[in-house]
């Protein structure tokens, strides 16, 4: 069942439920008056007010942990909201970015985001940070306005690098908005008192650098139902200092960009793939007038409230003009997650172009190339143009996680004016976008990119370090080495592993020849091994056959005709690509189709025991999964019948029997089921416990799911990593618990659990003692190797790579010396 909502269809719902509470629009106070508002209620009540207090944080009071670091294909994602030292600041949030660049000087940057100082409240401020170094570092000072309610971060710079920030308040009656704007001329590290700018909720605003009549104009616009004025729009003709009086768009446009044109025409667009032009608002001296609107196929519909981000957009509307000097110069491009409607996928990246000004728009093309109907989530899809043309656009991915939200951040981009796209590309790691909700359940409406010729800065906000952060990623155009097919994390003694390398030239040349993979499997030197073509940009890497001794490190490099030699990971051979020698094996393993031993316990509960079976999936209760979720036809769900059938008013509880772990290593893997209408990590939730390996009193929790997931199975894994971490000893006698606890017996907890597996670790060499030249036997033909091994231990890793010298440790005494040779003598004699 699909789970997000149109948000023309929420417009008219907001809209009827305004004309039916008989509230009236009131102009608005005069903008140079930044305390005036209207007194009458503009609206129906809205999510971006102040519904919780204020709780004030000291900085020095916090605690912190490593900041967020994400390496994908060679990119890194840097943190941005982060101490005076660099590290993460646990219990806050940060989303929602902005960003701008200043056009003189690549070098100065600032982001804005909505700043949670702690998630215990979702009052939020106009959060900031800057970096003068091109982005490897950032300052975050903290909010513009400590203490002030303060949402939908909107960030632009003008042709002399001053940063303005536009950013959305409300009253006290929780019904009237409006912005301010404020401006640094010193690269966002201070900020003057700000300027009111009339305007809504989420509003953007764009600056004209088009160098002619109107550079330095700022333009904004919001969403007209929840304004302090009656209208949609604004512009200042004084950089700022103040903003004319709100005037209406035709096709009523929300939730939307804008984007100026190379001669200063500025572009609207919104909700209802609506498009609005005006040719002579750049000039002050005009009243504000509107050539045309008209509205665009994008096959689709923008959507929200549902899926990955309940509470918040797939992603806004977003507007940009090509202002190049070759022949795509003036081309308008509107690029928007959609749910389709000539496809069941919940959400495509659609794109669409016109070469007329905005006046006709070509059929919508398909941004992200994952299979058609694959159920994937392509959301907050987000573009940007750059002075040579090239079209960037990135979104975040579901496609590796099938019936969940796990989400990878991909990019394409466009170098024919959006004829074709280039092939999906991951930047960043996956991770949960339901962790670190800072009493909101979403991570804000939108990201936001800056295209310039050599590449792309990109703001954007991720939860790798289990909360909500914001990050920064640079997406170089120069020569970049890409893995499509991903990389290895595992190794099978004594086999080789192929690896698919892509080398994406970009605006450079790539010098044939000069791909290549550095590995090594113990200290010493890296060897070297030439990439082998594919065809296209394809290439193939292959890494020697480890054994499981071995500790594999590796990493690529590749030359372009520019920029010399680029390393992956960059800071190559400092940071390399890490593997394990080994495979995981079942220990333990339940589709719940028959009954091994899982005892259901009541604690309190009146109701929701656990139960096996079949999904019942009755059409009068709409919160029970479907089906299970392997397809084999049972798993445990909470009392499993017809009618009313959810957890109420305490908790039930479901253990495993007794799992050996003693093989070390081990990865706990179970897809989970759990429809919360009240979600928090207080209240109600499904948390999965291990005993202490007596199997009698002591449990620790290693997972707690605190979050809604609609109608779909998601699946976690708990590492041995995490289970160190917990602080868990593993033996023969281990269990697992899963209790789904309902806090209020108003709301509605429904759990399941099925396709629990519990795996170990272990690695068996292929290779026997003696076979120094690894060809699978010890004979006559390993004589040369064994002397080469016990004479010259560099030389025989050179001319045997991938192959283990401790092999030819015969008489087994940890050594590989000369001692050995009577044992290797009688072995190969054996044969």
């Amino acid at each position: 069942m699909r789970t997000c909502h149109s948000i023309t269809a929420i417009t008219l719902s907001l809209l009827l439920s305004f004309s039916a509470s008989g509230q009236t629009r009131v102009s608005a106070a005069s903008p140079t008056d930044e305390t005036a508002a209207p007194a009458t209620p503009v609206g129906p009540a809205h999510l971006e007010v102040p519904n919780q207090p204020y709780v004030p944080t000291p900085r020095d009071a916090q605690r912190t942990t490593a900041p967020g670091r994400a390496l994908r294909n060679g990119y890194v994602s840097v943190q941005v909201n982060v101490d005076g030292n660099g590290a993460n600041i646990l219990n806050d949030a940060a989303n929602e970015p902005s960003l701008a660049v200043d056009p003189t000087n690549h070098n100065r940057m600032v982001i804005g985001w909505r700043q949670f100082d702690n998630i215990s409240s979702d009052f939020r401020q106009a959060g900031y940070g800057y970096t003068a170094d091109g982005g490897s570092t950032w300052t975050f000072p903290g909010a513009i306005e400590p203490g002030v309610f303060r949402s939908d971060p909107v960030l632009d710079a003008d042709s002399s690098g001053n940063f303005y920030y536009n950013s959305l308040t409300a009253d006290a009656s929780q019904t009237n908005f409006w912005c301010h704007v404020y401006k640094s001329i010193d690269g966002g590290a201070t900020w003057d008192a700000g300027t009111y700018a009339y305007g809504g909720d989420k509003q953007w605003q764009a600056i004209d650098t088009s160098g002619g009549v109107g550079d330095g104009n700022i333009y904004a616009y919001w969403t007209s139902y929840y304004s302090a004025c009656s209208g949609q729009f604004t512009r200042s003709y004084n950089n700022g200092a103040s903003f004319e009086a709100c005037t209406s768009i035709p096709g009523n446009p929300l939730w939307g960009t804008l984007a100026v044109g190379p001669d200063g025409e500025l572009y609207v667009a919104g909700d209802g793939l609506v498009v609005a032009k005006s040719s002579t608002i750049q000039d002050s001296g005009q009243v504000a007038a509107w050539d045309f609107s008209t509205t665009v196929d994008l096959d689709g519909s923008m959507v929200g409230w549902g899926g990955p981000n309940p509470s918040g957009l797939h992603g806004q509307i977003w507007i940009a003009v090509d202002r190049s000097t070759g022949p795509s110069r003036g081309n308008v491009y509107l690029l928007c997650s959609v749910a389709r409607a000539s496809t069941s996928d919940p959400l495509d990246v659609m794109f669409a172009r016109s070469t007329d000004g905005g006046q006709t728009w070509s059929a919508p093309v398909r941004v992200n190339d994952d299979p058609t109907d694959n159920g994937a989530y392509q959301w907050f899809g987000t573009m940007s143009v750059a002075p040579n043309g090239r079209i960037d656009v990135i979104w975040l991915d579901t496609r590796a996680d099938p019936g969940g939200y796990d989400s990878e951040l991909y990019y394409s981009f466009s170098t024919d004016a959006g004829l074709t796209w280039s092939a999906n590309e991951a930047l960043g790691p996956a991770f949960d976008p339901h962790v670190g909700w800072p009493q909101q359940q979403k991570m804000g409406d939108y990201f936001d990119m800056i295209s310039d010729d050599g590449g792309a800065d990109l703001a954007y906000a991720a939860t790798f370090n289990g909360e909500q952060d914001v990050y920064y990623l640079r997406i170089p155009q120069s020569l970049r080495i890409g893995f499509p097919d991903g990389l290895p994390v595992l190794l099978t003694p004594g086999q080789p592993a192929n690896i698919t390398v892509r080398i994406t030239p970009g605006n450079e040349t790539y010098v044939a020849g000069s791909g290549t993979l550095y590995y090594r499997y113990a200290d010493g030197a890296f060897a070297p091994v030439p990439l082998a073509s594919l065809g296209d940009d394809l290439y193939e890497a292959t890494l020697p056959a480890a054994q499981c001794s071995d500790t594999p490190e590796f990493y690529f490099s590749a030359a372009g005709s520019t920029s010399g030699v680029v390393l992956s990971p960059p800071a190559a051979p400092v940071d390399v690509y890490l593997a394990d020698v080994g495979a995981y094996a079942t220990a333990f393993a339940d589709d719940f189709e028959t009954d091994t031993g899982w005892l259901a316990e009541n604690l309190g509960a009146s109701s929701g025991n656990w139960e096996r079976g079949v999904p019942v999936d009755d059409d009068s209760w709409a919160y029970d999964p479907a089906s299970d979720s392997d397809g084999s036809g049972q798993c445990y769900l909470t009392d499993n019948g017809a009618g009313n059938t959810d957890v109420d008013g305490g908790a039930v509880r479901l253990t495993s029997p007794f799992i050996d772990m003693s093989g070390g290593s081990v990865l706990i893997a179970y897809d989970y089921y759990l429809y919360l209408t009240q979600a928090g990590e207080n209240t109600d939730h499904l948390i999965a416990e291990i005993n202490d390996g007596t199997g009698i009193t002591n449990w620790i929790e290693i997972a707690r799911h605190s979050t809604n997931g609609g109608l779909n199975w998601r699946h976690h894994e708990i590492t041995q990593a995490d289970l160190t971490a917990a602080g868990a000893s593993l033996s023969n006698m281990m269990q697992v618990r899963f209790t789904a606890n309902d806090a209020d017996s108003q709301s509605i907890v429904e759990a399941g659990l099925d396709a629990f597996e519990v795996q170990s670790f272990s690695c068996v060499d292929s290779f026997g003692l003696g076979d120094l030249n690894c060809d699978g036997s010890a004979d006559v033909f390993d004589i040369d190797a064994f002397v080469l091994a016990i004479t010259n231990p560099g030389a025989y890793a050179t001319s045997y790579p991938g192959c283990n010298i401790n092999l030819a440790d015969c008489n087994q005494d940890a050594s590989v010396d000369v001692f050995d040779i009577d044992s290797f003598v009688a072995l190969i004699v054996s044969k």
